[in-house]
């Protein structure tokens, strides 16, 4: 009998256990079920001043990034990002990007954007000239740009795979130019003295280079093809 009573006693304490186990796992899959159709249901987090700045646009969470110093400028500068959504609340990795950049001067207390509007994507935005890392750095004279500015293949999305302006600007984001329209990539940009740049893109099969004086905001780009054909060494 006293073996019987232990027996009986140690399935009792065995049965006390699976059932706390079993409220204990009703209970965290309540909890994550519910925080995920909580989340599933709230408006995503929009940074106010971004959102303010970049508008009309309900399906997106937009913020404001980090304040940056900039070569060959005493501005500052930090790019507003968006990240669009759709409606079952998955993101879309291509929808949103770079739409501007905001310059800050602390020296003169004003600010103003790189681009007119909200409605393209920054895909690089990179000083001139650049330097090697074993090379000392020195200012900037000019920043050049890759901007998407319409969906050129259709697809309802601006990103790398629409036709593309190459821009230029002064260090501090000003006198905003594009140099180039529908190109399908660049291929590079440098100095090749501070009053002549060389820009390289690619527009079908052809390799086209792009030459103007950035110093002078009225000078005309002058443009050639270059060859990419193969010759013949033995003629």
């Amino acid at each position: 009998m006293p073996a019987r009573k232990l027996f009986v006693h140690i399935w009792r304490i065995n049965g006390l256990i699976i059932l706390l186990i079993g409220l204990f796992g009703l209970i965290t899959v309540g909890s994550l079920g519910f925080m995920l159709i909580k989340d599933m249901m709230r408006s995503p987090q929009v940074d106010s001043v971004a959102n303010a700045a970049l508008g009309d646009e309900g399906e997106s969470r937009a913020e404001l990034g980090t304040f940056a110093t900039i070569t060959g400028s005493n501005a500052i500068r930090a790019p507003l990002n968006i990240q669009h959504y759709f409606k079952s609340g998955s993101s879309s990795r291509d929808g949103g990007g770079t739409r501007n950049y905001l310059y800050f001067s602390p020296a003169t207390r004003t600010s103003h954007w790189l681009l007119p509007s909200m409605d393209s994507v920054i895909l690089s935005s990179n000083p001139l000239p650049q330097h090697d890392y074993r090379e000392a750095s020195s200012p900037a004279l000019l920043y050049i740009h890759v901007v998407v500015s319409r969906d050129s293949n259709n697809d309802r999305q601006l990103n790398s795979n629409d036709l593309k302006d190459i821009a230029i600007s002064t260090p501090d984001g000003k006198a905003y130019r594009v140099l180039v329209s529908a190109a399908d990539r660049l291929a590079d940009a440098r100095l090749i003295d501070p009053q002549r740049l060389l820009v390289l893109y690619s527009r079908g099969s052809r390799l086209i280079a792009a030459e103007v004086d950035p110093m002078d905001v009225d000078a005309e780009v002058e443009e050639y093809e270059v060859s990419t054909a193969l010759v013949d060494s033995h003629h």
